[in-house]
């Protein structure tokens, strides 16, 4: 969106939206990237993995995830798993090599689960406070 329109719907000038982007930019607070969607650059198969990992391993383990080109987002997690991370992959055939040679070679992992996307029905990059409650937003049944 140009910064015209952004300083139209919050009442600032172009110039003042540019220098609080730059200034947001320069202070680490925001980044501006361009996200691809994955099945128009051929990366038509995407795999939550729920990692348990042998105690006091888990650190080890999550460096060794960070170096895979595949693995897109890596969460250390409470309940079920240790680790959760997300895969984007061109087939079913190269996650299962995935997952067996590089995945599957990783010391310290116990077992995994490993759950196949079968379509994204909502993906935001948008990021709430606290006191701001989906309540406000959501459609409202009537009765």
């Amino acid at each position: 969106m140009p910064r015209a329109d952004v300083g139209a719907q919050v009442g600032l000038s172009e110039a003042a939206v540019r220098k609080r982007v730059e200034r947001l930019l320069r202070e680490g607070v925001i980044r501006i990237v361009a996200i691809p969607e994955p099945n128009k650059v051929g990366l038509t198969t995407i795999a939550i993995v729920g990692i348990r990992v042998v105690p006091g391993r888990a650190t080890q383990v999550v460096e060794r995830l960070k170096a895979l080109k595949s693995v897109r987002w890596i969460g250390y997690t409470t309940g079920q798993y240790d680790i959760i991370v997300e895969l984007m992959l061109s087939s079913p055939q190269h996650l299962l090599k995935y997952l067996n040679d590089d995945i599957g070679s990783i010391e310290g992992i116990n077992t995994t689960e490993t759950s196949i996307v079968l379509e994204i029905a909502k993906r935001t990059y948008a990021v709430l406070h606290d006191e701001e409650s989906d309540a406000k937003t959501a459609p409202r049944s009537v009765a």
